[in-house]
């Protein structure tokens, strides 16, 4: 495996078109003890951005260390992870909580319709009935006169 000597940042990587750039350098007096790395948290290390990680485009993360003696660096890395570029976009699961809302809001408008024609059919109803009752009433007053004008005739 080869490592890579020149440190290079996202922003020189994109404009040079460069395959790589350094996320971070961390130097061993900021590691007094092991600390987890998070890839593409958007944080600033020693001059180093690292930049979220596009979900669409794949990425080899390794892992370099270097040691430097006098005038001698050495330098070792190697690969912790490989993150595959996404090439569908990930399956929705629907909120039961929005499910049960809908449901509500239909059943409510369901309930409000029927309560409406049942009350339309009620109205009616009692429209024909009062019609009904009055024509009765009318047919009533007509066989009477028509009954008096026989006794008297």
């Amino acid at each position: 495996m080869e490592c890579y000597q020149i440190p290079v940042t996202y922003q020189t990587a994109l404009s040079g078109g460069s395959p790589y750039y350094f996320a971070a350098e961390l130097p061993p007096g900021n590691l007094p003890e092991p600390a987890p790395f998070t890839v593409g948290d958007n944080r600033t290390y020693q001059g180093f951005w690292n930049p979220p990680l596009a979900p669409r485009k794949g990425y080899n993360i390794y892992f370099q260390a270097m040691s430097s003696v006098e005038k001698e660096t050495k330098t070792q890395c190697v690969r912790i992870a490989t993150k595959a570029a996404a090439t569908e976009e990930p399956e929705v699961i629907p909120d039961p909580a929005k499910q049960t809302d809908r449901v509500v809001k239909i059943a409510g408008i369901s309930a409000g319709i029927l309560v409406f024609i049942l009350l339309l059919l009620v109205v009616i109803l009692i429209v024909k009935k009062s019609k009904l009752a009055k024509k009765r009433k009318d047919a009533m007053g007509t066989t009477r006169q028509e009954m008096t004008h026989m006794v008297n005739a």
